[in-house]
């Protein structure tokens, strides 16, 4: 599917405790990766978030899911202040609403050492962990935000599910036939 005009992308991201595991892989200059799953999602979320500012126009969602121990769902749209409440943004609109960043990027040399540099990097999704990932809640009102858009302007979408495999209120396949 391309993307362009009254298309759309659903980025939904769990935010349960599960995603602040490190996983402790090598990094480029060989050393044990720190960084948290939770991490590591926002920092893929927020390079799809560039790509996707800098490519052909479309609407984005970016929706999160939490809950704590014996709370209630928190399931909704994830933008920074300048974006908030809204469900969708055009993709031209991104660049104005994200936060810069200064990073420092270790690159891999051709004699095996690495080089790093500072690089600049806009964030838009920061990820909040709650306890739990209530992922039909979550399959839920991605269901509706999708019938709400398709029935305001039409066009097809595509919908990016990132999770660590654990939900907390049902076997995910089952949800998945049941809800979506």
């Amino acid at each position: 599917m391309s993307i362009t005009g009254d298309n759309f992308v659903v980025i939904l991201v769990e935010e349960s405790s599960a995603m602040s595991a490190v996983m402790r892989d090598k990094t480029a200059d060989g050393t044990e990766s720190t960084q948290t799953n939770a991490q590591r999602v926002a920092t893929s979320v927020n390079n799809l978030l560039r790509q996707l500012a800098e490519g052909p126009a479309c609407d984005v969602a970016v929706v999160g899911y939490r809950s704590d121990a014996d709370g209630p769902s928190d399931v909704g749209p994830r933008w920074p202040a300048a974006l908030a409440g809204a469900e969708f943004v055009p993709s031209a609109s991104l660049f104005g609403a994200a936060k810069a960043e200064r990073r420092t990027r270790k690159v891999p040399q051709a004699d095996g050492s690495v080089r790093e540099e500072e690089v600049d990097f806009s964030v838009w999704y920061e990820p909040s962990l709650g306890v739990k990932a209530p992922q039909i809640a979550a399959f839920t009102f991605c269901r509706d935000l999708i019938s709400r858009r398709v029935s305001e302007r039409g066009g097809r979408g595509i919908t990016v599910h990132v999770c660590s495999g654990a939900s907390s209120d049902v076997n995910q396949q089952r949800g998945i036939d049941e809800v979506l």
